[in-house]
């Protein structure tokens, strides 16, 4: 609501070199997280799948174990740095946490469906980079 009476409230001027960082990092994040979409396919859900699954460990998954993730938060931090404002800051802050915190739950869940082969993976691939 102050947004809408007041649109400069909290935006905080910054250099253009910070705009176009934004803008590179809003790229990255899209190329990381539109591939792991399109590579989940009917995999993608929201919460804890209740039928069998296939542990997802090629093509995207090779570098991340949770690219999706990984793109959605360097996507929010090129939206900062892109619209510095202090509602983006702390939603950004606030979507990161939310989400490790569901990763944490989904890894979890996964070293208990998969066992030796989640253990086998993680040890070459990090959670996020």
């Amino acid at each position: 609501l102050v947004k809408a009476i007041n649109p400069d409230f909290g935006y905080i001027p910054v250099p253009v070199e910070l705009s176009w960082a934004g803008t590179i990092l809003l790229i990255i994040g899209a190329l990381l997280f539109i591939p792991a979409v399109l590579q989940l396919g009917n995999s993608l859900r929201y919460g804890i799948p209740q039928e069998e699954t296939k542990l997802k460990t090629n093509g995207i998954f090779r570098i991340s174990r949770n690219p999706l993730y990984l793109g959605l938060f360097i996507t929010c931090i090129g939206s900062c740095l892109y619209f510095p404002d202090i509602a983006n800051f702390a939603l950004c802050l606030f979507t990161i946490i939310y989400h490790m915190k569901i990763i944490k739950g989904e890894e979890d869940f996964l070293s208990s469906r998969f066992g030796e082969e989640w253990k086998q993976y993680t040890a070459k691939v990090r959670r996020l980079v």
